[in-house]
């Protein structure tokens, strides 16, 4: 990460505190339990519909917004679900785009039947995912003008080996399309006692960029943060794999209570 964009990332508080004040806790609430409505969000099944529903929310709130250069629109792929990128078109688009993810899909493992099995993907990825949404959302209203392209991408059977952020990392890396950096939120809603600390993945990261996310979330909020190794591996790995940097941040433990889902924090 260039010494320029650390040192920028340190004197963006009256942007931040402005687009902060625009987030929802209710929107946010509301389209979790759409998503977990869903009887699962599986790549070959349920999850087209799921795509479809995130695909015109996102859509809506463009409209909302009356933004002229943000799209959305669905990337295929060979099964049902499509993957669904946001985007909000720079004002210097030479200089690459960032890209925010989480994956869309949700999988019952412990199930034979894994297209049929009930799978409602609460903090697997529904948070990751209505997160991403939810930062659309704010920035499309917050009138902000990004310099590079902001990417907001949903990725379709992360569940079944990373096979949706693969195409796309691929297609980017085959047309030559820069990508600045990659964020992966993957499971951001757990909270024991209230307290929320961040995970930072090890695993399939540019460490440069995780440092760099560190330094905007101490510079930004009141959570904490540690570094953990251990073999999950999320999207990030599929830019990581296809030569961009990348890296990846999820909620501190990986066992869940569906009670322990927090309601998230202003800060």
């Amino acid at each position: 990460m260039p010494q320029e964009d650390s040192q920028t990332a340190q004197t963006q508080q009256g942007q931040v505190a402005q687009i902060n004040a625009l987030g929802s806790t209710a929107e946010l609430q509301r389209n979790l339990e759409e998503l977990e409505s869903f009887h699962n969000r599986y790549y070959t099944t349920f999850g087209a519909d799921s795509a479809r529903f995130l695909h015109d929310l996102m859509t809506r709130y463009v409209q909302e917004s009356g933004r002229t250069d943000a799209t959305v629109e669905f990337f295929t792929h060979n099964w049902a679900q499509p993957s669904v990128i946001g985007r909000i078109t720079g004002t210097n688009p030479a200089l690459g785009r960032i890209v925010i993810g989480a994956h869309e899909d949700s999988i019952n493992h412990s199930s034979a039947n894994k297209p049929q099995a009930r799978a409602p993907g609460a903090d697997d990825d529904g948070t990751g995912t209505v997160s991403i949404v939810e930062s659309f959302r704010m920035m499309l209203n917050s009138g902000f003008r990004p310099t590079r392209t902001v990417e907001f991408q949903l990725y379709a059977a992360e569940e079944v080996g990373l096979l949706g952020s693969a195409a796309i990392a691929q297609s980017y890396a085959a047309q030559g399309i820069p990508v600045h950096g990659m964020l992966q939120l993957d499971m951001n809603g757990y909270c024991a006692n209230r307290n929320l600390a961040l995970t930072m993945r090890t695993v399939s990261v540019d460490p440069a960029l995780s440092d760099f996310l560190v330094l905007l979330i101490r510079e930004y909020s009141s959570m904490t943060e540690q570094n953990t190794a251990g073999s999950f591996n999320s999207d990030h790995g599929s830019y990581t794999r296809s030569g961009y940097a990348a890296c990846h941040t999820k909620d501190l433990v990986a066992t869940h209570s569906s009670t322990q889902i927090m309601i998230w924090r202003s800060d």
